[in-house]
């Protein structure tokens, strides 16, 4: 496949450094890209700039390690799968500079069974740098093994990282291993995530001390978390100190956790014993806080021993605070023994303090618009040709048009190599609070047919 042969050269032929600036000016066939470009060792450093288009059918990162940026790039099909490393469809690990953003990934997997090998659509695991403005599509992100978190923006971020505008729909992400976190945003969380948007998404773990959560499975000491928002959304652990959350799982010391909202019969349910749940956060380590929780119509469910239960927080621990507490026909329940429910927190012990909780029961169960609001859309083809698409939040779609060129750019040669012909040009430019799409040229998407098949091959 020439267009696949081509971007492949990057790093591996003098004429396409790693630390070269290219664009893609039209689509690729990405199943024939044979390893991912660059490799632990020897990073892209680059720019990558997708235009707008499209990559389809990877079955790798599309660059092993990262730490230049990419960008306004759509991908669909990926089916990723690695035994020992992390990955993501953007790249399996981030660090440095490195930057990911305007990125959008339809009907997209990634599968990994080693331990500690983290999973994310944007990237495996960030260990610096930025990753911003990923919206994820009917995809999903799996985990197996030991201390393995998964994500949709990242399975995992580092000291000094942030991630923001993580959007996804219609979407899922899965760990079985114990210790592995998972959540839309980041599966731990050791920076900053702001701005995670969630429609009728599931979150799930079943190991022990996997923490399951919207913005974040867990968060380390000291971090941030502001701007969740699940609009039917289910949060589900089933292992023994398994927390979930809306907003985190579960919040280390001095970690803040702000502006949380849950709506339209979103869940967070626990079995496991001493497995805490809340809309705002399950467990809370001490001189942690959280503001600004709002839930309407949702739901906060454990029945193991010692699992607490709270709209705001499960369990609070001595000195952390739970500050404006807002829940509007929404209950927190806690069925096995020694545990307790309430709204603002479940459990409170000596030291923590909840403030300024309210709970409205209007007996009318409505659904608030979604935030950003949802636009009802159509995406054209080539041919003119409407099809309906009836569930993409905040999305608006229209007829393409040309992309501006850059100043530094691929040879003639290699841009007549990445080509596809009439494939998805999908283009996407973020906007603060949402998610819009343009530049639309689109065919039949490849049946979701279950797990990916390939090996993640890495560059040698």
């Amino acid at each position: 496949m020439p267009n696949a042969t081509t971007l492949g050269k990057i790093g591996r032929d003098p004429a396409y450094p790693l630390n070269g600036t290219y664009r893609q000016t039209a689509n690729i066939d990405g199943s024939g890209l044979s390893h991912s470009i660059g490799n632990k060792t020897h990073a892209f450093t680059g720019e990558y700039n997708g235009l707008y288009r499209a990559i389809t059918g990877l079955d790798c990162c599309l660059v092993d390690n990262l730490e230049g940026e990419i960008g306004n790039l759509h991908f669909t099909g990926a089916n990723i799968i690695s035994t020992s490393r992390p990955a993501g469809v953007v790249a399996c690990e981030m660090g440095g500079n490195g930057t990911i953003r305007h990125i959008s990934v339809h009907k997209s997997k990634v599968i990994t069974t080693g331990n500690d090998a983290d999973a994310g659509i944007g990237v495996g695991v960030l260990l610096g740098g930025t990753l911003d403005n990923i919206f994820a599509l009917h995809s999903k992100v799996t985990t197996t093994g030991e201390g393995a978190d998964a994500g949709i923006g990242s399975g995992s971020i580092g000291n000094g990282s942030a991630i923001s505008r993580i959007g996804a729909f219609n979407s899922q992400v899965t760990t079985t291993g114990n210790n592995s976190n998972a959540a839309i945003g980041a599966g731990y969380v050791n920076g900053t995530v702001v701005g995670t948007s969630a429609y009728q998404n599931k979150v799930t773990t079943s190991g022990a001390g996997a923490n399951a959560g919207i913005g974040a499975g867990a968060m380390g000491d000291g971090t941030r978390l502001a701007d969740t928002f699940a609009k039917d959304c289910k949060v589900f652990t089933s292992g023994a100190g398994a927390n979930a959350g809306i907003g985190a799982g579960r919040i280390g010391r001095s970690a803040r956790v702000a502006n949380t909202s849950a709506q339209c019969f979103s869940s967070v349910i626990t079995t496991g014993d001493e497995a805490n749940a809340g809309i705002g956060a399950g467990f809370m380590d001490p001189w942690a806080r959280i503001v600004g929780t709002r839930s309407r119509n949702s739901k906060v469910v454990t029945s193991g021993v010692r699992a607490h239960a709270g709209i705001g927080a499960g369990m609070i621990r001595g000195n952390a605070s739970v500050i404006d507490t807002l829940a509007v026909n929404s209950r927190a329940t806690a069925s096995g023994n020694n545990a307790s429910a309430d709204i603002g927190a479940g459990r409170i012990e000596p030291g923590g303090v909840v403030t300024n909780t309210t709970q409205v029961n209007t007996g009318v169960l409505t659904c608030e618009p979604a935030k950003p609001a949802y636009t009802p859309a159509s995406v054209v083809t080539a041919s003119n040709t409407a099809m309906s698409v009836s569930d993409f939040p905040g999305a608006t779609m229209t007829l393409p048009t040309s992309a501006a060129p850059l100043a530094n750019t691929l040879s003639n040669g290699a841009i007549a190599g990445i080509t596809l012909g009439a494939a998805v040009a999908f283009a996407l430019a973020g906007v603060v609070g949402g998610f819009i799409y343009r530049h639309c040229y689109c065919r039949p998407y490849p049946a979701d047919d279950g797990a990916p098949q390939n090996e993640n091959r890495q560059s040698a």
